[in-house]
């Protein structure tokens, strides 16, 4: 942005002046002294040259954002960065570069959701073109079979479903986030009265401080709250003079979340084992369980393609198909759901895959080419950490932490996945065929038709 020789006038002083003129001790001045002073926590203590430049060039941006001149998805993005680089890069202490980042972020995030928005629905088109594409070739392969066709319909409307009930989760989530946001204001605004008061009228000034600590003890008992909001109270609760362990439970849960998924796909490998070759080792890691899994059902589904068994087939399809749908609901669907931790974080996204390709690696490789290459492709996304993560203070105070909105992205994306290797499986057994043809067939082989049946669903990928 442009250097010029315009004063930068602190934002908050803006306030200060308009409470002074309404008159400081009227409502309206109060409520405008007390959002000056929330400013003036985030504005540099002493205003340097550089901290002026990077506040004057925040400015700038927005103004520009606001004015249409910039392209939400070509320009705004890059600028903003440079932004946040800047900011990183600069000589302050990190308080001041935290509170000039925190100055900007809201203004300049809502400026670009509009460029996520854009990010976000290509995303979603390209799950649904592979859904798609999976759906086709299993069509073309079992077209003589009606059922299919219906399996096709209702695993489409599945997805549908899926996506709408994922948006208005995730707008019933914003609209509260934003609710409590306003709820913990008039709480903070409460605490300020209180404390302005304390000692012209004492009695009425402890009767503000009980409502607002009851206020907030309601909140954590009815509200669906994330960590950060919870860290946010236990502050308000200090600042009351009430002692608060609301964050000890929100560590309790986070717990909790970490091991869901773990416990989950550990159970359903359990249930395989008690029909099927594969042995569960408690032991073991879920990566070397899921690759033992995966072997074991391969030279399982082998034998029964030889020995014309469809039913075997149909019944282990289904069992892998309960799997998938337990994958799903162990993933996350909110924010406050997601790891903070970015290590636990990638396992979750990492363990998701695996499930998907030890469920189909006992299909043939042309039914799975083309999910496998969207897997593959997948993989490097999460290996890509900076595509999920943000980076947060710098030098000592520097960490990465989890963006829970990018993650979710990346969960949507397995989601994607997980219906379209559902539809893989659907298709690979025949409805028609369940029903054994009755004709007569050789004890070990089962009979002609049963077995050309089954060739043409796996393929044929048995030895000799």
């Amino acid at each position: 942005m442009s250097k010029g020789k315009r004063k930068v006038t602190p934002r908050s002083a803006k306030f200060r002046a308009a409470a002074r003129r309404l008159g400081p001790y009227t409502p309206e001045g109060r409520q405008l002294r007390l959002q000056g002073e929330l400013l003036k926590m985030q504005e540099p203590d002493i205003a340097t040259r550089e901290s002026n430049n990077l506040i004057k060039d925040a400015e700038e941006l927005k103004a520009a954002t606001a004015a249409g001149l910039l392209d939400p998805v070509k320009d705004l993005p890059a600028l903003r960065r440079v932004h946040f680089d800047n900011i990183n890069a600069s000589s302050l202490s990190a308080q001041d570069k935290e509170g000039i980042r925190q100055m900007f972020a809201d203004d300049l995030n809502k400026a670009g959701q509009e460029a996520q928005a854009f990010a976000k629905r290509d995303l979603e088109i390209q799950n649904q073109r592979i859904g798609i594409e999976a759906a086709r070739q299993g069509i073309e392969a079992n077209k003589q079979l009606k059922e299919q066709r219906k399996l096709d319909i209702d695993l489409t409307k599945a997805k549908v479903d899926e996506a709408e009930r994922a948006e208005k989760v995730a707008l019933k989530a914003r609209e509260n986030k934003e609710q409590i946001a306003i709820n913990l204001g008039n709480v903070g605004t409460m605490i300020q009265q209180a404390k302005d008061i304390s000692v012209q009228d004492p009695q009425q000034s402890n009767m503000l401080m009980n409502r607002a600590q009851a206020d907030l003890r309601n909140y954590v008992l009815t509200e669906d709250l994330n960590a950060k909001q919870m860290s946010v109270i236990n502050q308000m609760m200090a600042e009351s003079g009430a002692e608060s362990t609301f964050a000890r439970e929100e560590v309790i849960k986070a717990r909790d979340l970490k091991n869901r998924q773990d416990f989950a796909i550990r159970s359903q490998l359990l249930n395989f084992s008690v029909n099927h070759p594969y042995d569960y080792v408690e032991g073991d890691s879920i990566t070397k369980s899921l690759k033992d899994f995966a072997k074991a059902d391969k030279e399982k589904v082998n034998r029964d393609i030889a020995a014309g068994n469809v039913a075997s087939l149909k019944a282990g399809v289904d069992t892998k198909l309960t799997f998938l749908s337990k994958t799903i609901n162990a993933l996350p669907s909110e924010e406050d759901q997601v790891p903070s931790d970015v290590k636990v974080a990638k396992s979750q996204l990492q363990n998701g895959l695996a499930v998907i390709e030890s469920m189909i690696s006992a299909l043939p490789d042309e039914s799975t080419k083309d999910i496998a290459k969207s897997i593959t492709d997948v993989k490097g996304l999460i290996n890509d950490e900076d595509r999920w993560t943000e980076v947060v203070g710098s030098g000592s105070d520097r960490s990465v932490e989890v963006d829970e909105e990018k993650y979710l992205d990346m969960v949507t994306v397995i989601r994607g996945l997980v219906f379209t290797a559902g539809s893989v499986l659907s298709m690979s057994v025949p409805v028609a065929a369940v029903a054994p043809v009755e004709t007569t067939g050789t004890p070990q082989g089962g009979n002609k038709e049963e077995d050309a049946v089954i060739d043409r669903s796996f393929g044929n990928n048995t030895q000799g």
